[in-house]
């Protein structure tokens, strides 16, 4: 095989440049490449984009992973609420939102009452924006579900921290949503019968 190679590098030597082309040869390349309008930067444009596609995901990886236990009011906050809503978008599914959101209320509770505040706020506004996006009476079931088990992580809470007012605040969002989703389940069953 290395003879083979020499040989190919001698004819390759002995090979002479046509006169045209040593003439007019860079001129015919530079004429073509103008007529077809390359830019170098076109050429090497698939594997940037790519590249910075692939650093974009990265980088929302990242941020979205090291935003897991933020908490309100902290600078990762709003990206880990980014990230939940487009987990809950492609799901289908707010209850692990709403678990999110309780389990800061009980992580925080005996720490921080301004972020605490923020947290049953937050908790409230998720509560409600399922409640509206419940449609059928599988989804309200669901709600119903997670805000019972809610309710009882926030008692068990509230037994371990009974001066926390948030806590109270928290059960009685609890409390309120889920008695709403009965009585809605309640007049619809009672629309059912008339019909």
């Amino acid at each position: 095989m290395e003879e083979q190679f020499k040989k190919l590098k001698q004819e390759y030597i002995r090979t002479s440049i046509p006169p045209y082309l040593k003439t007019e040869g860079w001129q015919n390349l530079s004429t073509k490449l103008d007529s077809q309008k390359h830019s170098p930067f076109l050429l090497f444009f698939p594997k940037t984009a790519f590249a910075l596609a692939a650093l974009l995901l990265f980088v929302t990886t990242a941020a979205a992973k090291a935003s897991k236990n933020a908490v309100p009011q902290s600078t990762l906050y709003p990206v880990k609420l980014a990230a939940e809503n487009v987990v809950a978008k492609v799901t289908g599914d707010d209850s692990q939102i709403i678990e999110n959101r309780a389990q800061e209320i009980i992580d925080i509770s005996e720490n921080d009452d301004i972020k605490l505040e923020e947290a049953v706020k937050r908790y409230e506004k998720t509560v409600d924006k399922s409640k509206q996006q419940s449609k059928n009476e599988e989804e309200k079931k669901d709600l119903e579900e997670v805000l019972e088990e809610q309710r009882k992580r926030f008692k068990e809470a509230k037994r371990e921290n009974s001066k926390n007012r948030h806590l109270d605040d928290a059960i009685e969002k609890t409390n309120r949503a889920y008695d709403e989703i009965k009585i809605e389940e309640s007049n619809n069953d009672d629309d059912h019968e008339d019909d």
